[in-house]
């Protein structure tokens, strides 16, 4: 998500920094949103013409959660909800968890509070979604929760979008 401007007409063009580093191309622009528009990040770009240069189809990983800063809303609501809960860590909290997805496979479960992901701490979605889009579909990731007040280590096969259905 960027707060630049995106005018009809430039999707598909460059995403720049103010040193002039393309760092995404334009996708779309929210209707209602003031300024809000979008863009996918420059290394998902390289990682999908690389796949298609090859031969290969486009693949886009995910392990299929539902997730929520740990200091949002979405959490506050959660723990409502949970009255006995303890106080959340930081992390990123999982609302949800898709069934028959690769977390489900690996063992995620609702309420699980990530703090790391492969060698990378955890402290917003961001974090989780760039180490879930960083990953090869098939490599297994890494994941340390916190459940019920306990670390624990949870490993997922990272798993391709376009097999869900």
């Amino acid at each position: 998500q960027t707060d630049c401007a995106i005018n009809p007409g430039n999707s598909g063009g460059p995403l720049v920094n103010e040193w002039g580093e393309v760092v995404g191309i334009n996708t779309a622009i929210h209707a209602d949103g003031e300024g809000i528009g979008f863009a996918i990040p420059i290394n998902t770009a390289k990682r999908v013409a690389r796949q298609l240069a090859e031969g290969s189809k486009a693949r886009h990983a995910f392990i299929g959660i539902q997730m929520a800063n740990t200091n949002s809303e979405a959490a506050r609501r959660f723990q409502l909800e949970r009255p006995r809960s303890a106080p959340l860590p930081s992390g990123v909290l999982v609302l949800g968890v898709g069934p028959g997805s690769p977390a489900a496979s690996g063992g995620l479960c609702v309420g699980d509070v990530v703090t790391r992901a492969g060698r990378r701490g955890v402290r917003c979605t961001a974090d989780l979604q760039a180490q879930v889009e960083d990953s090869e579909v098939g490599a297994e990731l890494r994941l340390r929760v916190t459940r019920g007040g306990k670390t624990v280590s949870v490993t997922v096969v990272v798993g391709d979008f376009a097999d869900v259905s």
